[in-house]
């Protein structure tokens, strides 16, 4: 059985990937408490700070909270109360989400320097984890093109520290993706020996069996 057998099959049941990876279920719920607290401490950063924050901000973060709060709780909802199959259209829109969702703070807490840059990362990470790679690769795409948008809304445009922070994306997303292949592969040869010792161990029962009844 092949690696990417074995994604599908875990993504529809969302359990545990093989070779001890956690499954989609389990990610997405550290996703959905992540999700919430940025978003929520970021609002709270710039309410205590209204003063020397543009009303604009403030606006947006809150549509951002109170957005982040409605999609998490619609996702919640499908995933764990419902718990419907995880296929790849859901696992897309909750990491365009994100992606979206980090560019608004990257964007308001300082563009291309912002130090919430690294939860782009983050994001490409659980993407690889829980998407084939073709997934991982869209996903780096919109955040990298999401990212080189931020950066050209800055004067001057900063090229260099926008084309290694694109790079640092990309390498994750390569790095990341051929090592969850890889335990996911293993877990496969580790589940399919594991069968074939079970059917050994049939096959000797039934033929003890057969020996015994004469």
């Amino acid at each position: 059985m092949s690696a990417s057998n074995g994604v599908s099959r875990n993504l529809k049941r969302g359990g545990r990937f093989s070779g001890g990876l956690p499954g989609p279920t389990s990610l997405l719920s550290w996703v959905y408490v992540g999700r919430l607290s940025v978003a929520t401490v970021v609002f709270l950063a710039a309410a205590f700070s209204f003063t020397q924050v543009a009303p604009g901000v403030i606006v947006t973060l809150s549509l951002a909270a109170l957005l982040s709060l409605f999609v998490t709780g619609g996702s919640v909802f499908l995933s764990h109360v419902r718990k419907v199959p995880l296929r790849p259209p859901f696992l897309y829109g909750q990491a365009i989400f994100d992606v979206g969702l980090v560019t608004t703070v990257v964007w308001v807490t300082g563009g291309v320097s912002s130090d919430f840059t690294s939860l782009y990362i983050l994001v490409i990470a659980v993407a690889a984890l829980t998407m084939p790679f073709t997934g991982t690769l869209i996903v780096t795409f919109v955040a990298s093109s999401m990212y080189f948008l931020l950066g050209i809304l800055d004067q001057p445009i900063p090229w260099l520290a926008v084309t290694l922070q694109i790079g640092v994306f990309v390498s994750v997303a390569f790095a990341t993706g051929w090592l969850a292949s890889r335990v996911r592969l293993v877990g496969e040869q580790r589940q399919q020996l594991e069968q074939e010792v079970q059917r050994l161990r049939l096959e000797a029962a039934d033929v003890l069996r057969e020996i015994s009844g004469g």
